[in-house]
């Protein structure tokens, strides 16, 4: 994504569905191996069954508000039911002078047992202030 430092993007196309039998809790969301990047905000988002765009990789704030997002619920604390479905919607803001990237969103969840579980999203993501060929350039063409 394209981005300087002190500008933000959200990391919002995860389609988070709970196929488990049991509600389970989020405990804690985090990027996984952050280089010069922050959270500042993570929420879940219903996607309703007449926009099922997911929010996406954008600038934020968000200049498309989706239907819902006045509903949108901070991802820490939320109880997922078994068959929820949500858009996974991370704001992240690079500090970076150059490139800012983080190997995906990790979520920490536990059931009611207490027992706790980590899933890990599977895209990584890049802010560069040279665009995508700033970072085809940086870590492609070496």
């Amino acid at each position: 994504m394209p981005g300087k430092a002190g500008e933000s993007r959200t990391y919002a196309g995860t389609y988070v569905v709970h196929d488990g039998n049991r509600e389970i809790t989020v405990v804690e969301i985090s990027l996984i191996n952050p280089k010069d990047v922050d959270i500042l905000e993570a929420w879940f988002l219903e996607i309703d069954p007449s926009d099922t765009t997911l929010v996406g990789y954008v600038n934020w704030p968000l200049e498309r508000i989706p239907l819902l997002w006045d509903e949108r619920v901070p991802v820490e604390g939320v109880v997922l039911k078994p068959g929820d479905e949500r858009n996974l919607v991370v704001v992240v803001t690079s500090t970076a002078e150059d490139i800012a990237s983080f190997e995906g969103v990790r979520i920490v969840y536990k059931d009611k047992l207490g027992r706790k579980y980590t899933q890990n999203t599977l895209d990584w993501c890049y802010i560069s202030t040279n665009g995508c060929d700033g970072v085809i350039d940086e870590y492609y063409q070496k």
